[in-house]
């Protein structure tokens, strides 16, 4: 059973995804959002893919023809599940829009995003802990991981100006 944190991310997880620290490990980062039939919508992002600026701050690509992005973009509501065993953590976030300034920003292939976090739960079992995480092989793609990580980072740079 989960149990509530508050609305603050934990230190753990903003210093392990802050924009400075671009060493990033495969780990497999969740978000779901629904569909237009109600039903929960899973897309797997990298951690390349997502910055935590600070306790209550996201900024996350997706890629511009995908679902997730349609989905985002009509519901503007969303949960990211971010594995920290032997627990999971859910992030219920709100996008925050930016107006036009949005579109001068994103690339041809990704629209960036900026969230705030709304509720932070804690998943963990004492009886049956999480034992290992899922994980990205990272080796084929690792390039257009770090040009994605770029961009992001490009893009929370001049949202910060």
């Amino acid at each position: 059973m989960s149990s509530k944190l508050g609305n603050k991310i934990p230190k753990n997880i903003v210093d392990s995804l802050e924009s400075s620290r671009t060493g990033r490990e495969g780990s497999v980062i969740f978000l779901i959002t629904t569909d237009p039939d109600g039903f929960p919508h899973i897309a797997l992002l990298s951690p390349y893919q997502v910055i935590i600026e600070d306790e209550s701050t996201i900024y996350f690509s997706l890629y511009k023809r995908s679902s997730s992005h349609d989905f985002l973009i009509r519901n503007k509501k969303f949960t990211l599940i971010i594995q920290d065993l032997p627990a999971l953590l859910y992030l219920k976030c709100q996008i925050i829009s930016f107006g036009n300034s949005l579109e001068e920003i994103n690339d041809e292939s990704h629209q960036f995003f900026k969230a705030k976090t709304t509720a932070v739960l804690m998943d963990v079992s004492d009886r049956a802990p999480l034992i290992s995480e899922l994980l990205f092989e990272t080796k084929g793609i690792k390039d257009e991981y770090n040009s994605e990580f770029l961009g992001l980072s490009e893009f929370v740079k001049k949202l910060r100006e």
